[in-house]
């Protein structure tokens, strides 16, 4: 999303001081209306090109949730007061109206119910909003680092990344749902006053970016312990940079063959999905010919590239999956299988995620530290997501810097024997090297006033 165009905010006369603020998302043509009332967003398409009438359409469109407002508050209620609006109600109620008005229209709305029913949980479905405080959510916060799961969810969901504690950008993620709860429904406890255009820092987790990859040495205990379907998701991941999401869907019509390229989906901003296309190296193209040929030897009728085999008789959806067939995955099962093959190769911190990060930084180090070919590679938009990828710092650069070094010495000395010279051919680099470095400098000449 392009950054708002501060020449469209205008200053609307309905008494709020907030102003109406109109954008454009990339990849679309229709002007975006954004403005806040009392701490709450309201956002959608103005689905006009013009902006003037973007902005006419936010202004009406704001005079309408200001009409409505009115009639649902008591008169005596003054725009000072914190925003109650509404009637206080159990957490859980609040939960249920933000996931049927708003949660199930985001684009990860399948995460989303699972992140709000953990919530709802942490917090307590009965407890009301008026009464959390912030001893709940450091509550929260304590039972998230030591990797407590709430009672009456279980064990379903993807297997925690770390063992024993869910992650610092996870444990933000769920107390920052219960302000976006709160602020959708309009009731604010006190402990939250003063704090709708700014998070409070102070008991946020620290998010550091991960630098992990997979080293050669690791690879090749990891070959000698995994499954030969395995070993392929994850030499393919490893080349081409792929998601585990993206490699469990990853069906044939994505292959050209001609081009020797493979088109994919990337996370982005948005509804809308980003394509992207790698070109695949002989490595990865003589995988896909071996599974093509897999597929065809033993009748698969699925269209996905890459399938595991199943370690057990069970049923499926209505059909029965027999031992040892060739099955169709999703993300947590080749997750659970990538984390088995590390603890049995003696593999420590690894996700398969890493591997993304590994096929950037072989890129990085193969081209000469070009981060853009990485970058590339990757897909990211951000050159900063990147870096973070790659975890580059100054011993990484070193390498290059001697090189560099290197270089200007056999410069240097390359320069002193030409100099030293006086039997080089004309038009040879010997002869014009001597010449420029024995050639008298030239006077400057003054200018005359």
């Amino acid at each position: 999303m392009q950054a708002p165009d501060r020449n469209a905010h205008t200053q609307d006369r309905t008494g709020q001081s907030e102003p109406v603020n109109v954008y454009l998302h990339t990849g679309s043509r229709f002007w975006q209306m954004l403005f806040e009332v009392n701490g709450k967003p309201y956002r959608k398409s103005s689905r006009t090109t013009s902006k003037r009438e973007a902005i006419a359409k936010a202004k009406r469109w704001k005079a309408e949730v200001l009409a409505e407002r009115a009639e649902r508050r008591p008169a005596a209620w003054s725009d000072a007061r914190p925003p109650t609006a509404l009637p206080d109600m159990p957490f859980g109620e609040a939960a249920q109206i933000y996931w049927d008005q708003q949660g199930q229209f985001t684009r990860n709305a399948e995460a989303l119910d699972g992140y709000l029913a953990r919530i709802v949980q942490m917090v307590g479905p009965d407890k009301m909003c008026s009464t959390i405080a912030r001893d709940d959510e450091r509550r929260i916060r304590a039972a998230l680092r030591r990797g407590e799961r709430p009672e009456g969810i279980g064990k379903l969901g993807r297997p925690l990344k770390v063992t024993g504690a869910y992650r610092p950008r996870s444990i933000n993620g769920y107390t920052d749902l219960i302000g976006t709860v709160l602020n959708w429904v309009e009731i604010i406890p006190p402990y939250r006053w003063g704090r709708r255009r700014r998070r409070d820092e102070t008991d946020r987790e620290i998010v550091r970016p991960r630098y992990r990859w997979l080293t050669f040495e690791e690879q090749w205990r990891l070959d000698k312990v995994m499954e030969p379907d395995l070993k392929d998701a994850v030499l393919f991941a490893i080349d081409v940079g792929i998601r585990e999401d993206e490699l469990s869907k990853l069906t044939w019509s994505a292959i050209d063959w001609a081009l020797c390229t493979v088109t994919f989906p990337l996370k982005a901003k948005g509804t809308d999905e980003k394509m992207h296309t790698v070109d695949l190296t002989e490595e990865a193209m003589a995988i896909l010919y071996a599974r093509r040929a897999l597929h065809k030897r033993e009748g698969v009728r699925s269209d996905r590239i890459f399938l595991l085999r199943a370690r057990r008789n069970h049923w499926h959806q209505g059909e029965l999956r027999k031992k040892g067939e060739l099955i169709e995955f999703s993300p947590q099962l080749l997750y659970r299988r990538f984390i088995e093959a590390c603890g049995a190769a003696g593999v420590q911190d690894m996700l398969f995620h890493d591997l993304r990060r590994t096929a950037g930084r072989r890129i990085y180090d193969e081209e000469g530290s070009d981060i853009e070919a990485a970058r590339a590679l990757l897909g990211h938009v951000d050159i900063k997501t990147t870096q973070d990828y790659l975890g580059v710092t100054g011993t990484a650069i070193n390498p290059h810097l001697r090189r560099r070094s290197a270089r200007a010495k056999l410069a240097l000395a390359e320069l002193e024997a030409a100099a030293r010279r006086t039997d080089a051919a004309p038009g040879s680099r010997a002869h014009v090297l001597h010449d420029v470095l024995t050639r008298p400098p030239t006077p400057r000449l003054r200018r005359v006033r």
